[in-house]
């Protein structure tokens, strides 16, 4: 275990932690008691959703927003195992 400092209310990242985050920006900060764990926040790529209507035909909005919930909660399962 590793140790990180608290310099003005921001917490400096260790080398490598900032090289597990890969450039995201965003973290989710979850405190229980005396706990804080930080989550990465991996947004969808639209392009990964896109993929996945065939191309030669139109989605309808109805289906385009079944798609991004359905992708959402299959991200979100996998996040939690």
């Amino acid at each position: 275990m590793e140790t990180v400092k608290v310099v003005d209310g921001k917490i400096e990242l260790l080398p490598q932690l900032a090289d597990w985050l890969r450039g995201e920006k965003e973290l989710a900060a979850f405190i229980q008691g005396d706990t804080l764990l930080l989550k990465k926040l991996c947004l969808p790529k639209l392009s990964e959703i896109a993929e996945r209507a065939p191309q030669d035909e139109e989605m309808p909005m109805e289906k385009i927003v079944a798609e991004v919930h359905r992708y959402r909660r299959e991200k979100r399962d996998a996040d939690r195992s």
